[in-house]
């Protein structure tokens, strides 16, 4: 299985003539996409000469490995599928994967975020949907969120003020009253307004969470969003440059009155072009010559071996890791939402 940072394989079973720890190209997470496989595969059979390697699909991600001393790959890819929809079925049943995946100890901050992830890699309205949280070494409240629906997908990412339990408790509030609203056919206005009224009601001046609450509509291509003291959502355009969808300043959730307004902006999203998610724990990361700004955004972007979600999203995340040998000093987020049908 990969750790939860996503850069190293951990053997969960098996013959302990297979090492306990491989290193492994930068995955998103514990999850691998579907081009990330002939890298992570080759670093496998090169440490392990002879040995076969069958991902776990499930879903269009894969959740882990089969590795066998010898044998054809193909009669092993059933039994991978397999696997892996009984893996995740057993991880609401048991600690034992969750515990695998862990190469140090885990604090009570790390669980709550990691609880409110969902998995890193979707199909969404007929496209790809790849994200990503680094977790900064003192964890705050960052996460991201989606879900496809009858009437088009929700997407969502926020930042709680502070770090630890309680920007972890403050993120968990938020994420909670959207998936209230969402739940309750409220609309995009209304389910803002129903996180900031939750926020607010905690009753601390000093809580506050930015966001950014969306909806995609595949069938026309149109992207929706309130931005709430967040920075702006990014489309990269074919030619790889970045346009910033800059909406007058809004408040964060939690401040001011508890009666506020919200209003929506919209874009289409053309052929070609990407939409792109994140916090400022990567726009702000420091590095010698200054920050990392949309700058190194659109290097890493340029430097994705090809432009599909999973792929931009891995070369933001690496990008940022390799800015800097200093730890990340806050939550570095990436979603990037691939509008194109797949096959």
């Amino acid at each position: 299985m990969l750790d939860i940072d996503g850069t190293h394989l951990l053997r969960l079973a098996g013959p302990e003539e297979f090492p306990d720890r491989l290193d492994a190209p930068l995955a998103l997470g514990p999850e691998l996409a579907e081009d990330g496989i002939p890298d992570l595969k080759a670093r496998v059979e090169a440490e392990l000469a002879g040995v076969v390697v069958v991902p776990m699909w499930l879903r269009g991600r894969a959740i882990g490995l089969l590795l066998a001393l010898g044998g054809a790959e193909e009669p092993l890819l059933d039994l991978g599928r397999h696997g892996a929809a009984a893996m995740e079925l057993a991880g609401g049943y048991t600690d034992v994967l969750d515990a695998a995946r862990r190469r140090k100890e885990t604090h009570a901050a790390a669980e709550l975020q990691q609880s409110l992830l969902p998995p890193r890699i979707a199909r969404m309205g007929a496209g790809e949907l790849a994200g990503s949280v680094l977790p900064s070494y003192e964890v705050g409240g960052d996460w991201f969120d989606y879900v496809e629906n009858r009437d088009g997908a929700w997407l969502a990412t926020a930042d709680a003020v502070g770090k630890g339990a309680t920007a972890g408790a403050l993120g968990a509030i938020a994420l909670a009253a959207l998936r209230a609203a969402r739940r309750s056919d409220q609309s995009l206005e209304a389910a803002a307004l129903t996180m900031h009224e939750m926020i607010y009601d905690v009753g601390r001046p000093e809580f506050f969470v930015t966001a950014i609450v969306a909806r995609w509509h595949a069938v026309y291509r149109t992207f929706s969003w309130i931005n709430c003291g967040h920075p702006p959502p990014l489309v990269l355009r074919p030619d790889d440059t970045i346009e910033q969808l800059f909406t007058p300043p809004g408040l964060p959730l939690g401040l001011m009155e508890r009666e506020r307004r919200f209003s929506r902006r919209q874009r289409r999203i053309e052929d070609g072009e990407r939409l792109i998610l994140h916090s400022d724990g990567i726009t702000a990361r420091r590095t010698k010559d200054g920050l990392f700004g949309l700058d190194g955004i659109e290097r890493a972007v340029r430097s994705a071996t090809s432009r599909s979600a999973t792929a931009i999203a891995r070369a933001i995340q690496e990008a940022t890791m390799k800015a800097s040998e200093e730890p990340l000093q806050d939550d570095a987020v990436a979603i990037v939402l691939d509008p194109t049908p797949r096959s």
